[in-house]
């Protein structure tokens, strides 16, 4: 049962690790495409949209206890809600401090507030 148990974090251990090898090989293919076509501010927008993605998901990872073994299903459900809700919430409040902090560089953008 044990040796079960290990085997399975192992597993989701090797999941997680090929998800951010994954995410990190899009957020280089994303700047690389922003510095081609749009330059500097190409570049910050992406990384930005990236951060805005990424750092939820890996506290997401973190509180969820997916690498745990000793939990029990209950537990692991209440911790995987309050995640998914943390996660939420700090997508959210990321999204409109980038939003705040550094307003879009569109023409569009500038007669909509006028």
């Amino acid at each position: 049962m044990q040796q079960r148990l290990r085997k399975e974090v192992q597993r989701r251990q090797v999941y997680i690790r090929r998800l951010a090898m994954a995410q990190s090989g899009i957020t280089l293919l994303l700047v690389l495409l922003a510095m081609m076509s749009s330059g500097k501010s190409g570049v910050m927008s992406s990384l930005l949209g990236v951060m805005v993605a990424l750092i939820p998901h890996a506290t997401f990872v973190a509180r969820a206890g997916v690498l745990s073994h000793r939990l029990r299903a209950s537990q692991s459900a209440k911790r995987l809600l309050g995640a998914e809700m943390g996660k939420f919430g700090l997508t959210v409040v990321l999204f409109i401090t980038v939003f705040i902090v550094v307003p879009p560089q569109t023409p569009l953008y500038s007669l909509v507030l006028m």
